[in-house]
């Protein structure tokens, strides 16, 4: 952004001292090729023009004829304007070439024979406004393009086959765009801080969904994402508070980037993650207030990031695979909604990372080895804990804030727990009974019911260690292996 911000500087620092070949009735020219020229500007001070601009489509200088093919670069930069008239013969405008210009009563910009437009070619200018038609010959446009323009509604064309970064930034009157299906990429910023934009297609080419892409568009109320798509950048949608119903992300995706759905608390159902996802990053679904039910953690991923689902009061149960090793800092912190939680193989829980949750029971794997600060603070209503480790895992003064859970610990190490730093402040102690050493016929279960072994006891052996279901002749209890 401070590029785009400071856009008049950097474009001073380039500005050569003189850009012209010759000047025919106020208009300056650079000459192209033997048959071509450029209009262009008449010194570095740029603001070369004013009043009424009409611009030929031929002119003649030292007995030669040239056609005007081109608007150069930043050939009516700062320039105010009470009107400008184009030929038909024009086929590109330049970088910078109408960027901060002012015009009383700008004419038609979107000639029939234009094939390219370049980077921030009417940046912060007037003489774009309401509803555009870009024309089926332009091939290409450069980044920024229509940036801090008015445009209401714009059709792109058929024919252009990349939309760059940042071409409708900061277009705060934007309210409908028409994509062309040959889109396979939304760039990064391209609708940043579109504040009205409210319908927009989404062509089913898309692959890739950029940096800021939608940022703090916060009028759009729906935007079905493509079959195909592969990668949603960081902050792609971060700030699209209207953005309503269940968020349906295709099974195709790989990478969720930090931020992507930052503080979008108006979608709302089940959050289901695609299975095939290998990158879910920081603050992905923070403040997701309006998501419920229960999300599975896909099995390439693992960890999950710092406040990745900070706030999202409504789910009731996140589920992990048995590669998660980590959960950050914040992770799930105020998901009040949150009853029970399985920690199963985490080997390390950031600081913050259950704060103020709805916890009831909590189950801490054999691999734990550390809990940071006030991870587990402001729990109110957790009263069971269960923990398979057998070394009492490292925690701080304010882990947590209420001691008086019924803490299980695996069976013959309570004296362990009981003189271990911060565990000593736990009074209601019990031991997991272990079946190991006795000889008898058991059927073990996982605790989702799941049976996973009939046979003599000391012949189980679990996929991991924790807590099973194991059915005997004397009933069904739950034991740590």
């Amino acid at each position: 952004m401070k590029k785009l911000l400071s856009l008049g500087l950097a474009m001073a620092a380039l500005v050569p001292a003189y850009a012209y070949d010759f000047n025919v009735d106020g208009i300056f020219y650079s000459v192209k090729d033997e048959t071509s020229v450029a209009v262009t500007y008449e010194t570095e001070d740029l603001a070369s023009y004013s009043g009424d601009i009409v611009i030929p489509s031929t002119v003649t200088y030292e007995a030669k004829t040239y056609d005007v093919t081109t608007i150069g670069e930043m050939a009516f930069a700062f320039s105010s304007l009470k009107s400008v008239t184009l030929p038909q013969t024009i086929t590109e405008y330049e970088g910078y070439a109408f960027a901060y210009t002012t015009c009383e009563t700008p004419g038609d910009f979107m000639l029939p024979g234009l094939r390219k437009m370049g980077e921030f070619a009417f940046y912060q200018s007037d003489l774009i406004n309401g509803e555009i038609t870009v024309p089926e010959s332009v091939e290409e446009i450069g980044q920024g393009l229509f940036a801090y323009c008015n445009t209401t509604k714009v059709w792109l064309p058929n024919s252009l086959k990349t939309l760059p970064k940042a071409v409708f930034l900061f277009n705060g009157n934007l309210e409908e765009v028409h994509i062309p299906e040959g889109i396979d990429e939304i760039a990064a910023n391209t609708f940043f801080e579109c504040l009205k934009l409210k319908e927009i297609n989404m062509p089913e080419g898309v692959t890739v969904i950029g940096n800021g892409a939608f940022m703090d568009c916060g009028s759009l109320e729906n935007l079905p994402l493509p079959s195909g798509l592969t990668v949603i950048e960081p902050q792609a949608f971060q700030g699209c508070l209207a953005w309503k119903g269940e968020l349906n992300i295709p099974a195709s995706v790989k990478s969720i980037g930090m931020g992507a759905f930052y503080f979008c608390n108006s979608l709302s159902g089940n959050l289901v993650l695609p299975q095939n996802l290998e990158e879910l990053g920081e603050y992905a679904f923070y403040e997701g207030s309006g998501f419920t039910g229960e999300i599975v953690s896909p099995d390439n991923v693992t960890e999950l990031p710092e406040a990745v689902f900070y706030g999202c009061t409504g789910i009731n149960n996140v589920v992990l695979h048995d590669g998660v090793k980590s959960i950050g800092i914040y992770a799930l912190n105020r998901c009040s909604g949150l009853t029970s939680f399985d920690c199963k193989n985490v080997e390390t829980i950031g600081d913050y990372s259950f704060y103020s949750t709805g916890l009831e029971s909590l189950t801490l794997g054999a691999e734990l080895k550390s809990i940071g600060t006030q991870a587990f603070d402001k729990c109110d209503f957790l009263a069971s804990i269960k923990i398979v480790a057998v070394e009492p895992p490292m925690i701080e003064a304010d882990t947590f804030s209420d001691y008086s859970a019924q803490l299980t610990v695996p069976e013959g190490c309570e004296e362990a727990y009981r003189n271990a730093p911060y565990w000593s402040n736990f009074h209601n102690y019990s031991e997991i009974e272990s079946i190991s050493g006795k000889e008898e016929i058991v059927s073990v279960y996982t605790l989702d019911g799941i049976h996973v072994f009939t046979g003599l006891s000391n012949e189980f052996q679990g996929e991991r260690h924790g807590i099973y279901l194991v059915k005997t002749t004397d009933g069904i209890r739950k034991v740590a292996f």
